[in-house]
């Protein structure tokens, strides 16, 4: 307890000297959920895509026949690195190592976060409903902010297949989205605990956001299980925000992106193997600006498709996951680093998540 009270009061001492960044990452950004898959193969293989990722990857991927995807629940914690760092320090009563952990308060993420989604696939339509809600922190480490947020999203799409000869297919497909998000205003790491305390301070704080969006993909399927992918993300309506306290009112403009994406997916006996590359955003890259970060590819092999390995690299980063699937039940386990800065490796942190879901 006297180790948590001592990282308490260094936290409070440091960011008390300094005042909060507005967090305009919550704003610029719809929530986008995709599978974990997606994620430990680096953000790759929009052209290979699960079903479950019809909704924000790909809404061409999810083919014909029913299937039910309820619930699904995911944790996620970032910045385990600082985590041991501070642990460390505070067993080691050093200074020197608290104050350096106070980077798990810098960037723009989130700290922690709890996931859930569901998921019906009737015959080319599908409906998909995800929540999300947590710590984000944002700003310098001395300078960070902390704030509450949810978000939502209520998602309609419908996908059809046209098939040829020689096992060529073209599928194509789009979804639209109803988001909604809601975030407290950005509080001091120093004064958190004690402003959110004060339930009248939390909801009088509110601010709250909507728009809609849409997504359009289609993938070309050919023989040995190569595949290619054309998608549109994020055509998307001004987020309309208001703040409950003074009653402003602000638009925030999404813009959208273009992602082309190359895959592999074949089985070979038992195993299941798979890979792809992603080129994200193909519209926005600059003279002068770093391929790689527009560059996403990974991998991955499964055993009877009841354990999976994979991993990928996102932007330069790697990631990495660990699948187990048993009946109706499948569990996964994954890692990642990502950059949450402008600038590619300034502030990259590593993330951990666990998703367990039911499936029939």
């Amino acid at each position: 307890m006297k180790k948590l009270i001592l990282i308490i009061l260094i936290l409070s001492l440091v960011t008390s000297i300094f005042s909060a960044s507005y967090i305009s990452e919550l704003e610029s950004k719809t929530f986008r959920p995709t599978s974990s898959t997606f994620i430990a193969m680096g953000s790759s293989g929009r052209a290979i895509a699960l079903r479950e990722d019809s909704s924000f990857v790909n809404p061409s991927a999810h083919g014909e026949g029913f299937s039910l995807i309820i619930p699904q629940l995911e944790l996620s914690i970032s910045n385990l690195n600082y985590l041991v760092s501070t642990a460390k320090g505070a067993i080691n009563r050093d200074a020197n190592q608290l104050l350096d952990s106070l980077s798990i308060f810098s960037g723009s993420s989130y700290f922690a976060a709890l996931q859930a989604s569901g998921m019906v696939f009737i015959n080319g339509f599908f409906l998909d409903c995800d929540a999300r809600a947590g710590l984000y922190t944002d700003g310098e480490s001395i300078s960070a902010s902390i704030s509450i947020p949810l978000e939502a999203a209520i998602s309609l799409g419908y996908s059809h297949s046209f098939e040829f000869e020689n096992d060529y297919s073209l599928a194509i497909g789009g979804v639209s989205h109803f988001n909604y998000r809601a975030y407290t205003i950005p509080v001091d790491v120093s004064s958190f605990v004690d402003s959110y305390i004060n339930r009248e301070r939390l909801i009088d704080g509110l601010i709250s956001g909507s728009n809609i969006s849409f997504d359009l993909g289609a993938t070309f399927y050919m023989p040995y299980g190569f595949s290619t992918a054309l998608t549109v993300e994020d055509l998307a309506l001004d987020i309309k925000f208001k703040d409950s306290f003074s009653n402003e009112l602000w638009n925030i403009s999404i813009p959208s992106s273009v992602c082309m994406s190359l895959g592999y997916k074949n089985k070979l006996g038992p195993l299941t193997i798979m890979g792809a590359i992603d080129l994200v955003d193909v519209f926005n890259i600059k003279n002068g600006s770093t391929l790689l970060y527009h560059l996403n590819f990974g991998g991955g092999v499964e055993l009877w498709k009841n354990i999976g390995l994979y991993g990928g690299l996102k932007g330069g980063y790697p990631s990495f996951g660990l699948k187990l699937k048993l009946f109706f039940f499948e569990c996964f386990l994954s890692y990642n680093i990502s950059e949450t800065s402008q600038y590619v490796g300034y502030n990259p942190k590593d993330n951990i998540s666990l998703m367990i879901r039911l499936f029939f």
